[in-house]
């Protein structure tokens, strides 16, 4: 018998004690993780101690549970690094007034590239809390993208209030 996997063809091998699977030469046989006996491809329980499978798919949509330090922490880190980012926009507009004045283009070009850096880090923070939250941390990088200023200010202030409101809810 023959099936895809990943896109190629493999042989599997089906007798009535194991089920393998001849792939790139190499012979895998699943196991159970409670009795270590021998389970058939699919299956959704060990047929021999009845101890649930878990298979990838499932797993892939089980949440890690945060907790109340964590999700503090990722608050914290956020808003150290909000606040690096306003600062650096405030020294971006300081170097305008420089560059009117003085000219130097060079300062200028150095704290916009600092900005850039500092907002990038600000997004991972973002999409870092909203997870942490629950919340679809889409919406925070795409208002962020789209509406650089006002998005950060209203994803920021956002995140923060739900993280406030998920910590006072698992205190």
């Amino acid at each position: 018998m023959h099936r895809r996997f990943w896109g190629r063809l493999i042989k599997v091998s089906t007798d009535d004690s194991t089920t393998s699977v001849a792939l790139s030469g190499m012979m895998i046989n699943p196991v159970c993780s409670n009795c270590a006996n021998s389970i058939a491809f699919g299956g959704a329980s060990c047929r021999h101690c009845g101890h649930a499978l878990v298979s990838a798919k499932s797993s892939a949509h089980l949440r890690k549970v945060e907790t109340v330090d964590t999700i503090s922490q990722y608050l914290m880190d956020t808003e150290f690094v909000f606040h690096a980012w306003l600062a650096s926009l405030i020294a971006l507009v300081a170097m305008i007034f420089v560059y009117r004045i003085y000219g130097i283009l060079d300062v200028l070009l150095i704290t916009g590239l600092l900005v850039a850096y500092i907002w990038v880090f600000l997004l991972v923070k973002l999409d870092q809390l909203a997870s942490a939250v629950g919340k679809n941390p889409a919406f925070c990088v795409y208002s962020s993208l789209l509406l650089p200023l006002l998005g950060n200010f209203m994803s920021f202030y956002f995140l923060r209030q739900s993280a406030q409101l998920k910590i006072n809810q698992l205190q």
